[in-house]
């Protein structure tokens, strides 16, 4: 089978995966770079790991993936931390009346008898047009290709919403939008010894997976169902232990009542501290489900019974608080606190960030 990274290649009226990361597009260069080239191979790992035939490519702030078995293909993909959604897109040239005649095309079947649609347009790159013209070109290629339906123009909240992505000399044409995990790659963090014997152990592993750590398993718990999220995650032994940079525990608020910090050599972390106990195995029972595609590849079949389609109102992990205990001699109490003020005015101002940038997107 072929596993293949390809820096050039050109697609042409075929169907293709776009993936979309988040939060590494606030990273400068060479950070957003090495993240970037991190997603990459975590993602082409994930194929690896589930039989997948594929050729991976980047190309600026997108992730293409050409593969046989498409479905298959997005499930495996959208387990791969760092990827918040993906497309299977309609390529074709970015001239406009390629643009238009395969918009035309990819909207037979797609529209129902009196249903509204829209088009959703942006571009990248120096191109003689703006997204305002592609957008009304292409919709009317939509609406004449359609016109025997009774179909109708609605810009706000449409039955059909058709997106149009241009970048550079080639034009991606889609429907759905499947919401993965966001997050950052696994492998840009550092690595941390993750003790799982128990649901709450397991959601705090993978909780820290989720925010970019290399987890080291070490405990009872369920290590086939975080591997699920990580082909390469191992188990503890004296040799991977010493390269850790934290601990990560499953304790509840009760359960960090009379810890002592100075038996460890580490910070420790308690990503669960404030998740009441239905809300770990509600997690847990998800986790171990994989967040599997049940039919097909469109969005509401992709995601997991109970969970929203849409990205305003996609599943969010309950409120969590991270709560870190240093060695005694890693810095006294004020230094601590000043430090924890300044993350919160960080972790604000990147916070209405994103939201300025979802809200753009």
């Amino acid at each position: 089978m072929r596993y293949v990274l390809r820096q050039s290649r050109t697609w042409r009226g075929v169907t293709i995966l776009l993936l979309r990361y988040s939060e590494i597009g606030l990273k400068s260069d060479p950070v957003r770079k090495r993240f970037e080239n991190q997603l990459r191979d975590n993602i082409m790992s994930m194929l690896v790991r589930d039989g997948v035939e594929a050729f991976v490519t980047k190309k600026g702030a997108r992730i293409f993936i050409e593969a046989e078995d498409t479905g298959k293909a997005i499930r495996s993909a959208r387990k791969v931390f760092g990827v918040a959604s993906i497309s299977a897109a309609e390529t074709c040239s970015s001239d406009m009346d390629d643009i238009c005649r395969t918009a035309a095309a990819y909207s037979r079947g797609r529209l129902a008898q009196g249903q509204t649609f829209a088009v959703d347009a942006r571009r990248d790159g120096s191109h003689p047009y703006t997204s305002i013209d592609v957008a009304r070109e292409a919709g009317s290629a939509i609406f004449l290709e359609n016109e025997s339906l009774g179909i109708k123009v609605k810009l706000k909240g449409p039955d059909v919403t058709f997106f149009i992505e241009v970048r550079d000399n080639m034009a991606y044409i889609f429907q759905d939008i499947i919401q993965c995990h966001s997050g950052l790659p696994i492998g840009t963090q550092g690595k941390v010894v993750a003790d799982v014997d128990d649901d709450r152990g397991l959601v705090s592993a993978w909780l820290a997976m989720k925010r970019g750590c290399r987890v080291i398993f070490r405990g009872s718990g369920d290590f086939e169902a975080l591997k699920n999220y990580d082909p390469e995650m191992r188990r503890a032994d004296e040799k991977n232990v010493r390269y850790a940079l934290a601990y990560v525990q499953g304790k509840g608020i009760d359960g960090i009542e009379g810890f002592d910090a100075s038996e460890y050599d580490l910070p420790v972390f308690f990503p669960t501290v404030a998740m009441s106990d239905e809300e770990v195995r509600d997690m847990a029972d998800k986790i171990r489900a994989g967040f599997r595609c049940r039919r097909g590849i469109r969005s509401a079949d992709c995601l997991p019974q109970g969970f929203p389609q849409q990205p305003d109102d996609s599943f969010k992990v309950p409120a969590t608080i991270f709560i870190r205990f240093l060695p005694a001699s890693r810095g006294d109490r004020k230094g601590l606190v000043s430090s924890s003020r300044k993350a919160a005015r960080r972790r604000s101002a990147i916070s209405r960030i994103v939201s300025r940038t979802r809200s753009s997107l």
